[in-house]
C-alpha cells in the first residue's frame, strides 16, 4: 500500500513538472540525446558500484573474513536489491543477512553499514562544498536570487561535516555520564563511536580515493548528458545539482526519488538562468542510466558467482 502511495506520489510529480514546462522544448532535448553517449555514461555509472565495491571490501574484510570477489559480488547484489526498495535500504538488509554468520558479530556488521554510509554522505558533503565555492567563484551573480538556497544548503552540510569528528568527545562524555546500569543506551553510544574508527592510514587513504572517484565519475556522467543535451552549463553546477539530487532521492516519499529527482533538477536549472526543461532531461537521462546499471550490477554479480571459490583477500 505504501509502495502504490508513493508510486503515485511519483507519477503526480512527473505529470506536474511536464505540465509546468514547455512541451516543445521538453521534446526537443528528448530528441537530442544519443545512443553512444548514453551507453557510455551506463558504462561510467556501472563502473561506480564496482569502485564501490572495492571501498566495502576495505571496510568488512576484517569483520566478515571472505575472499575480496565475493565481498564486491555481495556489493553488487546489494546494489540491484537496491533498485527497488525505499532509501536504497534492501541493499543494507540484503548484506545483513548474508555475512551475519560469516561476521565477529551482529552489532560489527550494524557498525559497518552505518559507517559506510556516513563514508558516502561526508564525501559527497565535501565535494559540495569544493564545487560551490568553484562555481560561486565563476559566476557569483548566480546566487543573487533563489540560487542562494544551494548556499543554505552547504552551510548545513559543512556544520555536519566540522562537527563530525568532535562528536566523538561529546559521545566518550555522554557514555561516562550513563549510570552503568543503562547498558543497552552504552551500546548504542559505544557503538556510534565505532563508526568513527576508519582503520591505519593507508586503508584510510583507500576509503577515500575510491569514494571520490566514484563521486567524480557519477558527476562526469551528468555532464556528458548536459553536453550531449547542448547544455553549457558548468560542471561545478551539475556537481551541485547532482549531489542535493542524490541527497534528496532518499526522502522515501517516492519510489526511488522518481519525480522529485527530475524536478529538482528542472527547478535549479529555471534558477540558474538555463532551461528548465533541459535540466529535467538531464536528470531523467542521468537517473535512467543509473537505474539500468544498477540491473547491469545484478548481472555482473551472477557472473562472479561462477569464478573459482579460493581467492585470498588482499
Amino acid at each position: 500500500m505504501l509502495f502504490l502511495a508513493k508510486g503515485i506520489f511519483s507519477i503526480l510529480l512527473l505529470s506536474g513538472a511536464i505540465w509546468l514546462l514547455d512541451w516543445e522544448a521538453l521534446k526537443t532535448a528528448f530528441q537530442r540525446l544519443g545512443l553512444l553517449p548514453f551507453i557510455v555514461v551506463i558504462v561510467l555509472t556501472t563502473l561506480t558500484h564496482i569502485i564501490l565495491g572495492l571501498r566495502w571490501n576495505l571496510l568488512i574484510r576484517k569483520i566478515a573474513v571472505l575472499p575480496a570477489y565475493q565481498h564486491v559480488r555481495q556489493y553488487l547484489l546489494a546494489n540491484f536489491f537496491n533498485s527497488f526498495t525505499p532509501a536504497e535500504i534492501g541493499g543494507d538488509v540484503y548484506r545483513y543477512v548474508a555475512l551475519r554468520k560469516t561476521a565477529d558479530t551482529s552489532r560489527q556488521l550494524i557498525t559497518v553499514l552505518i559507517k559506510e554510509r556516513a563514508i558516502g554522505a561526508m564525501i559527497y558533503g565535501a565535494i559540495y562544498i569544493v564545487c560551490l565555492i568553484l562555481f560561486y567563484l565563476q559566476s557569483p551573480d548566480i546566487f543573487d536570487g533563489e540560487g542562494f538556497v544551494l548556499f543554505g544548503i552547504g552551510a548545513v552540510i559543512l556544520f555536519g561535516l566540522i562537527a563530525f569528528y568532535p562528536s566523538i568527545y561529546l559521545l566518550k562524555w555522554v557514555e561516562n555520564k550513563i549510570p552503568s546500569r543503562n547498558d543497552k543506551i552504552k551500546k548504542i553510544i559505544s557503538m556510534s563511536q565505532e563508526v568513527f574508527i576508519l582503520g591505519d592510514l593507508k586503508t584510510i587513504f583507500a576509503i577515500i580515493l575510491l569514494s571520490v572517484v566514484s563521486a567524480v565519475l557519477w558527476i562526469v556522467s551528468v555532464k556528458i548528458v548536459a553536453i550531449d543535451l547542448g547544455s553549457p552549463v558548468s560542471i561545478f553546477a551539475l556537481a551541485v545539482l547532482a549531489i542535493v539530487v542524490d541527497f534528496i532521492r532518499f526522502v522515501p516519499v517516492t519510489v526511488q526519488g522518481i519525480g522529485l529527482r527530475e524536478g529538482t533538477f528542472a527547478y535549479f536549472f529555471g534558477v540558474l538562468g538555463h532551461s528548465p526543461e533541459i535540466g529535467f532531461a538531464i536528470g531523467l537521462f542521468s537517473f535512467l542510466a543509473l537505474s539500468i546499471s544498477l540491473i547491469l550490477a545484478g548481472g555482473i554479480a551472477n557472473l562472479m558467482g561462477a569464478l573459482p571459490k579460493k581467492i585470498p583477500n588482499s
